[in-house]
């Protein structure tokens, strides 16, 4: 049957009538060991639907089981060993107070914080998203006996596990060397090896695998940061504000990543659609004319009508090229990628603004959450709410002049005033 072009969609005559049909090349069905050929639109079943649902149910009855499975601590439990005292530990906040979740908001160090966690965020699920497609147009045609399917769909299955190690492993590492200094790792190590991955598609060739442990090594450790990154922020807060209000802060601090989950994903399509029709663009006006329009059923003139309908693809394209021409499928990627280098140039810059030392007047809590102190101008006025409700003031009294009895007393009292927590 003859196929005819229309608006850049191709179609065909099917019993008498006209019904839209995708012209499959070996390069876009080989991976589902179908045939090349010519195949009804919306005939098929990719599964996807199947596969949510699937996961849906599954996931529902994992969190149910969970949640049944929570208990509240009795009242009075403690662990096993444990005596009251102050810990030793080297945290920065070492005494007794927090900062409210609605203070923290006011800190610099919370939106210092938050840019650097978006932009580690932002690069990485960019990648997670189609890290499968990415290993496959990079490296199929160059590794066909090496990059197959199974290979690019174990290729997410280890990025999950250095995700997983990361937060186990660089998140003790932050203990030691602090989580400033940690995070400093994570994105000033993290931008080299992003561009250290489009520097590895340059290199790609037949029987090259060099350019494939480049990719894959960088890749691998990049999202060890990124889980790195994500286990290592609440201790991170607690240095900063405290631990009275760490799951709050928190919460709040996790709209970087509500932000990032549309950013990245949309940066990377946008860039590959750009990057991709550059490339076609390039190889139409290589091809011959007449050559173009037998195989597409349209002129080149049409170009974009084409590219529109997907009649015309990069992978069709190269498979028209003489034999020996150079395929730039492989380098689809690279202005992502490049991108997300800066991302990550960005968000080290904004970490290390930060200062681990967060203004005292913005710590208005004391370790039971029930008493509340603010301080008024330069004299260190402070309010106290006594057990009627009512405000003392404390005049004179700084920070440093409320004394261990003052601050036995508050975290003794029954709970007095308005509660914070």
């Amino acid at each position: 049957t003859a196929l005819q072009t229309i608006d850049g969609v191709r179609y065909a005559e099917v019993a008498g009538e006209l019904r839209e049909v995708v012209c499959a090349t070996a390069g876009d069905v080989g991976h589902l060991d179908l045939a090349p050929g010519v195949y009804l639109a919306g005939t098929g079943c990719t599964g996807v639907a199947e596969t949510f649902a699937t996961l849906g149910c599954t996931y529902a009855a994992i969190i149910a089981a969970a949640a049944m499975c929570f208990r509240v601590p009795a009242l009075g439990w403690a662990p096993r060993g444990w005596t009251p005292g102050s810990p030793k530990t080297k945290q920065l906040q070492q005494r007794t107070r927090s900062v409210s979740m609605d203070m923290a908001l006011q800190t610099p160090q919370f939106w210092y914080l938050w840019t650097a966690l978006g932009c580690n965020i932002s690069a990485g699920i960019g990648i997670i998203g189609i890290a499968s497609t990415i290993m496959k147009d990079t490296f199929t045609t160059a590794l066909p006996a090496i990059v197959t399917p199974t290979f690019c769909a174990n290729y997410i299955v280890v990025i999950a596990i250095c995700n997983i190690a990361g937060r186990l492993g660089w998140a003790s590492f932050s203990d030691v060397i602090g989580r400033r200094n940690a995070v400093i790792v994570y994105l000033g190590v993290g931008a080299p090896l992003y561009l250290a991955m489009p520097a590895a598609s340059f290199l790609v060739a037949d029987g090259a695998v060099l350019p494939l442990a480049m990719f894959y090594g960088s890749s691998m450790v990049l999202f060890s940061f990124y889980g790195g990154m994500f286990a290592t922020v609440p201790a991170y807060l607690s240095d900063l504000f405290g631990p009275k209000h760490v799951g709050g802060i928190h919460g709040r601090l996790l709209t970087a990543w509500s932000c990032a989950g549309v950013l990245g994903p949309q940066m990377f399509t946008v860039l590959r659609e750009r990057a991709s029709r550059g490339f076609c663009e390039d190889l139409a006006r290589q091809m011959d004319p007449a050559a173009f329009e037998a195989h597409f059923g349209a002129p080149v003139t049409q170009l974009d009508s084409l590219l529109a309908a997907k009649t015309v693809s990069l992978s069709r394209l190269v498979e028209l090229l003489p034999a020996g021409s150079p395929d730039p499928t492989p380098l689809l990627y690279n202005t992502s990628l490049y991108t997300s280098a800066g991302l990550l140039t960005v968000g080290f810059a904004s970490n290390y603004m930060i200062s681990m030392q967060v203004n005292r007047a913005y710590f208005n809590m004391l370790p039971d959450g029930h008493l509340e102190y603010r301080e008024f101008g330069r004299q260190g006025v402070w309010t106290k709410v006594d057990a009627t409700g009512s405000s003392v003031k404390a005049a004179g009294k700084s920070e440093k002049a409320l004394d261990e009895s003052e601050l036995e007393e508050a975290t003794t009292q029954p709970r007095v005033g308005r509660s914070i927590a």
